[in-house]
């Protein structure tokens, strides 16, 4: 439990940023002089290439570049450069690199050798964590780039296949399809070896795998075995690598046909690990699907699907009874003597918290559906649902973020004074005392919504 309601603090204010210095600072000169200034200082060059039409660039621009603990990091540590892959050096630049997507992020060093590469947009944790693997590859006599650029020139034995995953590991990036070309090659001394099976199966923000496939199957049938290999929780790490792909390569490829694979697959792993779904899986995946690919003639019945014959279909008696076991259970210790919450900084949120675990992850989800209507939906009627949808949310569970999106709500659909003093509420909440940048962000959208201007932003940087 306490473990759990780390997690969910960290949740609550994941992406609050303080302070006022600077952002990326680029250079302005040419492609040559930026070499040989990244040579004389040692550093490496981080290269962002962007197109003028391309919407997450101009994302990644307005919304992450700026940001002051991006700015500490990338100023300091290489020396910046952006290009435009459509005109002057900048088409050159793109060729030798291989760019076929935007924005991408290329890590170069002074001699001109490409070390390490990521691609479209990116929150500043993720991108900070571009920027500690490229300074990490620097000093790798063989780099990720190079890895690549051997598997795309078609290397494919045994042994190039196994280093170029537990690369892949290393660096945290998807692996799905390289281990579906090694599995049908590995002997039971590999099945049994710790170092491997991890790399192919982990709790890495991007291990991912394939529904249905290889790696899937095995895991499915032998998750007692695998377990002692690399520790329990195979069937969590296969649900999460299934989660990744969906994110990774079905959605921004637009495999639609691949839903129902999908689906079957993490309702297979659900159930393996006894936890009821009444299709709840399959609804939120089309919802999410039609929200990605932003289709809104589909995502509309969707999210109605989830929400109204899904999650308000759900036994709330049945989750605030599970909430009250585990609540008592959390207080055991301080009702014992054993543990004293004056000594407990944020008591008051963490009792909050731990008392109503299930119904508050249970109004997140309303509160998501909503927040997928207000960003990728006209129709009327879906916005007056979702605004129903979040006046129950609220009722469930007091939170900043359901009042902001539900102000955002009521923007849409022309209620401007209501929206206004709804937005207002939720830059007043207490959690928010101390996170300025969550605040004044919130404040902000007050005046965006007396101007008529959409909101970018609902509740979190």
């Amino acid at each position: 439990m306490k473990k759990l309601l780390c997690l969910t603090v960290i949740f609550l204010f994941a992406g609050i940023t303080a302070g006022t210095a600077q952002g990326i600072l680029f250079e302005q000169g040419s492609w040559k002089e930026v070499l040989a200034k990244a040579k004389a200082q040692k550093k490496l060059i981080f290269v962002d290439v962007f197109t003028s039409w391309c919407g997450p660039c101009r994302k990644m621009a307005a919304e992450v570049f700026p940001l002051p603990e991006v700015g500490e990091k990338f100023n300091g540590d290489f020396v910046n450069y952006k290009i435009d892959a459509e005109k002057g050096e900048g088409v050159g630049i793109a060729k030798t690199y291989g760019v076929k997507a935007f924005p991408t992020y290329l890590f170069v060093n002074g001699d001109g050798k490409l070390v390490y590469r990521a691609t479209g947009y990116n929150d500043a944790g993720k991108f900070l964590q571009h920027a500690i693997i490229a300074a990490r590859e620097q000093l790798d006599p063989k780099p990720l780039a190079e890895w690549e650029k051997e598997y795309a020139s078609g290397k494919r034995d045994k042994d190039f296949l196994e280093g170029y995953l537990k690369k892949l590991a290393i660096v945290d990036k998807p692996a799905a399809e390289v281990a579906e070309e090694l599995f049908p090659m590995l002997t039971e001394e590999d099945l049994g070896n710790k170092e491997l099976m991890s790399a192919i199966l982990s709790f890495r923000m991007n291990n991912s795998c394939v529904p249905n496939g290889k790696v899937y199957n095995y895991v499915i049938k032998h998750a007692e075995q695998l377990d002692g290999v690399i520790g329990n929780g195979s069937l969590e790490k296969l649900r999460m690598g299934l989660s990744v792909y969906f994110r990774d390569n079905i959605i921004p490829d637009k495999k639609e046909k691949m839903l129902p694979v999908l689906i079957a697959s993490l309702e297979e792993v659900k159930k393996m690990m006894g936890e009821s779904d009444d299709q709840i899986t399959a609804k939120e995946i089309r919802m999410n699907y039609y929200s990605g690919v932003h289709d809104e003639s589909k995502l509309v019945p969707a999210v109605m699907d989830y929400v109204n014959n899904g999650l308000l279909k759900k036994d709330l008696d049945v989750l605030r009874q599970q909430d009250a076991i585990d609540y008592q259970k959390m207080r055991e210790p301080f009702l014992s003597g054993q543990a004293d919450s004056t000594k407990m900084a944020n008591w008051e949120l963490m009792n909050k918290l731990a008392a109503n675990q299930r119904i508050m992850g249970y109004s997140y989800q309303i509160r998501t559906a909503a927040e997928l209507v207000y960003f990728d939906v006209k129709d009327p009627q879906a916005l007056q649902q979702a605004i129903s949808w979040m006046q129950k949310a609220s009722g469930y569970f007091d939170h900043f973020s359901h009042d902001a999106v539900y102000a955002a709500l009521l923007a849409k659909t022309g209620k401007k004074q209501e929206a206004i003093v709804m937005m207002q509420k939720a830059a007043a909440s207490t959690i928010l005392a101390s996170h300025e940048g969550i605040r004044n962000m919130l404040l902000d959208n007050v005046e965006r919504i007396r101007a008529g201007k959409p909101l970018e932003n609902l509740w979190h940087l």
